[in-house]
């Protein structure tokens, strides 16, 4: 049986009767397994560190709200917003400041070198507790 699996691994198949390149290499078990590993390690020393800028879509799931309430916020003026051409990015650091509560006026960038923790709750800073 297992002679059979390498005999199917190594021949080259057709997908939707398009012939397969001829740099498309077939690995065994043992080598995608080995793969799969480097490609998990790579990922976790380059893709561990995570960007402080959010898309809104980002922003919306980081709040657990819907991006709607991210643009209603952004015009109200209680998040900064930040431009990358015609991209509406939100600091990680501000979202957090938010969400403590912490008023920031604009251009202050306190909460940006603060690197500020949420507690996880969600307050509006324009209603008394």
């Amino acid at each position: 049986m297992a002679s059979e699996q390498q005999a199917l691994m190594s021949t080259p198949r057709r997908s939707l009767g398009a012939p397969i390149p001829s740099n498309v290499v077939a690995l065994d078990a043992r080598q995608l397994i080995e793969l799969a590993d480097l490609v998990a390690e790579r990922l976790a020393v380059n893709g561990g560190e995570q960007s402080p800028w959010l898309t809104v879509d980002e922003a919306a799931d980081y709040l657990r709200c819907k991006p709607k309430r991210v643009y209603d916020l952004l015009s109200q003026q209680r998040l900064p917003r930040h431009k990358d051409g015609s991209r509406v990015l939100l600091h990680r650091a501000e979202l957090d400041a938010y969400l403590a509560g912490t008023l920031l006026t604009p251009g202050s960038n306190v909460a940006l070198q603060s690197g500020s923790q949420s507690d996880g709750r969600m307050t509006d800073p324009g209603v008394a507790a």
